[in-house]
């Protein structure tokens, strides 16, 4: 009778010992799952924040090629101004200077 509760006592340690590695072995795996679906999402974060940067990136650039024609425009028809302006300036000095001398 002893003997028969010894095995009994050992059989159910064995289980318990049994089980408690299996539950340990399928608790490893979920969490490895997890890692793994984390990876992936952290991954495709990532691709989409490469994206929306590229995305702003273009649009600056566009923005920044539309400024420069603009200003190209506006700042050259200014420099024409004031180079009409300069030698109509170096004319009249010109024109001054030849007048006082002769």
């Amino acid at each position: 009778m002893a003997s028969e509760a010894v095995k009994r006592v050992l059989s159910a340690e064995s289980d318990s010992d049994r089980i408690m590695a299996e539950a340990r072995a399928e608790s490893e795996e979920i969490i490895a799952a997890a890692e793994a679906d984390a990876n992936i999402e952290v991954q495709k974060a990532i691709s989409r924040a490469k994206i929306e940067t590229q995305k702003l990136r273009d649009e600056n650039s566009e923005k920044i090629r539309a400024f420069t024609v603009q200003t190209d425009e506006k700042y050259s028809a200014v420099s024409q101004q004031i180079r009409k302006k300069a030698e109509q300036n170096m004319s009249a000095a010109v024109d001054k200077i030849i007048a006082e001398f002769f």
